[in-house]
């Protein structure tokens, strides 16, 4: 036992108080918290799952029901029915709830359709795979119904899980791109756009997937960085007759070779001119030295600022012999490499560059963009040797037949030329290659007869739409609008059977496509009546009788076919707008994608929605990042990387490896890392901390919950001008700090919501005012004024907490109003009623705490180690400060108010007056103040000893180890 003297008479009967407690003598005279909420979620098997993914549903009918004075309608671009859901749907899911949970609360009426895209290559490829069965061997309507049955089968699965994170829709009424209405609607637009000029079928070279069988579009592609393709340079022999004189004199009749580098050749075959660049110089340059001896005296034309590379691409010493200008070579021609037979023309090319080759670029008019667009200029013949399993054709001579191109067809054409004598060199390269998303195998240019949107005629349009858009964050409008601008015609063929129908019927004598309003709106009415299968099951006499060519005035002796081709996916995505928009005037206030719809269904929709109603389907985008591992890898089954969201909630087999984190986890992740960052971090130590974050949110709540308990608001609440100065400033506090979430809410900064939430509800609510007026709370008589403003404090403090809590943790703050003392009050998304937290900012109020905060600041960093508990302070204060720490503290001396409380000391007298300090006389002083007796005979130097005398800024501290 220490020396009575240690003791103030608070101290020792606190510590008596305290050995009673712990006797359970006394324990009933403590008002401690009281709540059944548990410290931990209770597991699956505990709790109420179905009815929590019900209530989603439920909550989303009520509040369509509800008056309101705007809505807010959130456009939902619809997820793949091709699988189970991932990783990636979770962010995008979760962050459209969070939103729309939000302006719920905000007093909107939520207008939001959960879609599901069910149609391409995709879902009839894995059906097919599912089957074990060969489509080349199936009929298109079993195809289809696989496909279909596939799909519905994906949808059920995502839908479960989009339930079990705790979205908010009603499910009941989706949207799906397989409804008849929506496939009719798609029919409409299509024909619509068509009708308007947009639509146009050409043959010209497309991205074309062999391990697909079918055309592509620019959204449909993934770039593999590390593709390897085989690098040639081949001499092309050119005509002497053809070479320009005068300045050529000198080497005229020798034999030159047009040099070309290229990555494809087996494109080789179908070349049909060489190209150059009309406003650079060329040389023609001889091979005087080279590691080749074939080489050795070759004459070679060349770029003149190519020579150089080219010299070291072929380890070989070249020498200036002529100069010319590109202009020179108009009139040239030289004689295809594998048929010696044919006399080629140089055409020029603004496509060509000097980044790399020679200056002179390989033209096969089937097999590039640039390529095809030279042939329309010069009227060269299209020549396609390629299949649609990339393979060549007869036509490509019995030495090639059969071949797929980019595997034995290269190694064949490249030993070709070697046999010729004109391959002057050979290596692999490495670079970006286009990939097909889904197959993850390399496409070609490929020239065939496809339908195309005009995007040069639209582009202009859709950028002044874009303008109008507010983007988030805006670091992606360039990148919008870069795509945008430089996107090719959108190729909207594509030759499957799992999809909608282009609605085309061709002559069969001609060829010539067949198309307008009474044939389309003929197919129209058969699909709303029997859905798009009518398109293969049903007869051409069906879908176009005689009435109908009647109608356009056609001989009903004409044959007609029905066409093969269906509409690409993202068109059928991207005409979303005109069914799911209808009511909302075709324009979402919201569309909340990844990066990489900025290229896909961002740009789908904007392009058609420009193209028919003048302005953009959405007023704002949201555009997040992808999920990456802990390392920053992206993620693949491969690498062993993926975490499954479920797994996530209900933890894997190993509970030790894989724990179940809960909802509460997986949404607080999404919250907190998924807007504003390209890469989406995951991984097991970083769900292991926000578990722990959120465990922390949970542990303060529930301290929350147990204050409130025999608290009735309606008759326990304090008027806020009735309270403690420590409690007005935490409703301020309050004030301030709802402010901010209002802002970051309706900015879609959901990280910064999480992170200053969780900085808040530790700190200012738990570490500060809860830690404050624990004695308050606990030990004043439970009808007293001062223990119930505390507690009107803390049931504010609990509503406004959960209330910003709750879009992001919607399973937690439901829990806490289950166990919420107040019986009346509603869930949180399902009343208007909010406090006006405006009324509580005090800016006086607020400056006087932070006066008296410095005060605490400077007290905690010189008290040293010692208990706060065990000390008396006397605290003196310049006339200024005095007046305003007595509005925080009434009374002169005290233990209980004021800076007494915010000390979290013994005893404090507050004064005014100078006081003057010697450890000689610091126990008679301190014996007038705090009332500290010392036990006869005691050493009061030791006393003194004790006694401390600080000096900060404008007032002065004594105080004392009692």
């Amino acid at each position: 036992m220490l020396p009575h003297w240690k003791y103030s008479i608070i101290e020792k009967c606190t510590m008596k108080l305290l050995r009673q407690l712990s006797n359970h003598t006394y324990s009933h005279t403590v008002l401690l918290p009281k709540t059944s909420f548990p410290v931990r979620r209770r597991s699956k098997s505990d709790i109420d799952v179905e009815h929590e993914e019900s209530s989603t549903s439920e909550l989303y009918v009520w509040q369509s029901k509800q008056k309101a004075e705007c809505s807010f309608v959130l456009h939902d671009g619809p997820p793949y029915a091709n699988g189970n859901a991932h990783v990636g749907h979770s962010v995008n899911k979760i962050l459209k709830d969070i939103t729309n949970r939000y302006k719920l609360q905000s007093g909107h009426r939520i207008d939001f359709v959960q879609g599901w895209d069910c149609h391409g290559l995709p879902i009839e490829v894995k059906a097919l795979q599912a089957s074990r069965q060969d489509f080349r061997k199936l009929s298109p309507l079993k195809i289809r119904d696989q496909a279909r049955s596939f799909a519905w089968e994906a949808i059920q699965n995502q839908k479960s899980s989009f339930q079990r994170w705790g979205m908010m829709a009603d499910w009941n009424n989706c949207y799906y791109t397989l409804d008849k209405n929506y496939e009719a609607t798609q029919m409409e637009i299509f024909y619509k756009l068509y009708e308007k000029g947009y639509v146009y079928q050409d043959l010209k070279p497309v991205y074309w997937s062999p391990s697909s069988r079918t055309a592509l579009a620019e959204a449909e592609l993934e770039y593999n960085d590390s593709h390897v393709s085989s690098s040639v340079i081949v001499k092309f022999p050119m005509v002497s007759e053809t070479l320009p004189t005068g300045s050529l004199q000198k080497v005229f009749n020798i034999p030159v070779y047009a040099l070309v580098w290229t990555t494809t050749p087996w494109t080789i075959p179908a070349n049909q001119a060489l190209c150059f660049a009309k406003d650079r110089s060329y040389s023609i340059v001889r091979c005087s030295s080279s590691d080749k001896e074939f080489l050795m005296g070759d004459h070679f034309l060349i770029a003149t600022e190519r020579v150089a590379d080219m010299e070291h691409s072929l380890n070989s010493k070249l020498v200036h012999l002529v100069k010319l200008e590109g202009a020179d070579l108009a009139g040239c021609t030289y004689r295809h490499p594998l048929c010696p037979d044919s006399e080629l023309p140089f055409l020029s090319g603004v496509h060509v560059s000097m980044e790399r080759g020679s200056g002179l670029v390989h033209t096969a008019p089937a097999h590039g963009p640039e390529d095809f667009l030279i042939a329309k200029e010069h009227d060269l013949k299209l020549v396609s040797l390629v299949n649609e399993d990339g393979c060549y054709t007869s036509e490509a001579g019995e030495s090639l037949v059969g071949q797929h191109v980019i595997k034995q067809g290269n190694i064949t054409v490249m030993n070709q030329l070697k046999d010729a004598g004109l391959l002057a060199h050979s290596e692999d390269h490495v670079h970006s290659y286009p990939y097909d998303w889904r197959t993850k195998q390399p496409v070609i240019f490929r020239a065939s007869k496809q339908w195309f949107i005009n995007t040069d005629r639209l582009k202009s349009l859709a950028l002044d739409c874009l303008n109008s858009v507010n983007i988030h964050p805006e670091q992606y409008r360039q990148q919008m609008e870069s795509l945008l601008m430089n996107r090719p015609s959108w190729c909207i063929s594509r030759q499957r059977v799992w999809g909608v129908p282009l609605p085309v019927f061709y002559c069969v004598d001609t060829g010539e496509p067949l198309i307008n309003r009474h044939t389309v709106e003929h197919i129209e009415n058969l699909i709303r009546q029997h859905g798009t299968d009518c398109w293969w099951a049903m007869t051409e006499d069906q879908l176009l009788p005689s009435s109908i060519m009647e109608k356009i005035g056609i001989q009903p002796d004409r044959e007609f076919k029905k066409g093969a081709d269906i509409l690409d996916i993202w068109f059928e995505s991207g005409v979303s707008w005109a069914t799911v928009l209808k009511d909302h005037e075709y324009q979402a206030d919201l569309c909340i994608e990844g990066m990489d719809q900025i290229r896909g269904w961002f740009q789908s929709s904007l392009l058609t929605a420009a193209a028919l109603t003048g302005k953009p389907p959405y007023r704002n985008l949201l555009i997040h990042g992808f999920t990456v591992d802990e390392n920053g890898n992206k993620m693949s089954k491969s690498q062993g990387n993926v975490i499954d969201p479920q797994t996530v909630i209900e933890g894997g087999q190993n509970k030790k490896k894989q724990p179940a984190y809960g909802e509460d986890v997986l949404r607080w992740w999404v919250a907190s890392h998924a807007t504003n960052a390209t890469s989406i971090t995951i991984g097991s130590t970083l769900l292991t901390t926000l578990a722990e974050q959120v465990h922390k949110i949970r542990i303060v709540l529930r301290f929350l919950l147990g204050a409130l308990n025999n608290y009735d608001h309606r008759t326990d609440g304090i008027l806020v001008q009735n309270m403690p100065m420590l409690d007005q400033y935490m409703l301020h506090l309050l004030t301030k700090y709802s402010q901010s979430m209002n802002k970051l809410y309706e900015a879609y900064e959901y990280n910064k919501v999480a992170r200053e939430t969780l900085h808040f509800i530790t700190s200012e609510v738990s570490a500060f005012y809860c830690h404050l007026v624990k004695d308050r709370l606990y030990c004043e008589k439970q009808r007293s004024v001062e223990r119930r403003s505390c507690q009107t404090v803390l049931f504010h403090m609990l509503e406004i907490c959960a209330r910003h809590l709750a879009p992001i943790l919607p399973h937690l703050t439901a829990e806490v109003a289950t166990h919420h003392p107040c019986s009346d009050k509603p869930n949180l998304f399902r009343s208007q009623e909010f406090a006006d937290t405006m009324c509580w900012e005090n800016t006086e109020v607020e400056n006087i705490m932070k006066a008296a905060l410095e005060i605490r600041d400077d007290f905690n960093s010189n008290k040293g180690e010692v208990n706060p508990r065990e000390l008396d302070v006397l605290l003196f204060a310049t006339e200024d400060l005095y007046e305003k720490l007595k509005l925080l503290q009434t009374e002169e001396v005290t233990s209980t108010m004021g800076m007494c409380e915010l000390l979290q000391v013994s005893h404090l007298r507050l004064t005014n007056l100078p006081v003057s300090v010697t450890p000689e006389d610091a126990v008679s002083v301190l014996q007038g103040i705090c009332h500290v007796s010392c036990k006869e005979g005691s050493n009061e130097s030791r006393a003194a000893n004790l006694f401390i005398l600080v000096k900060v800024k404008i007032y002065t501290l004594c105080y004392m180890a009692s």
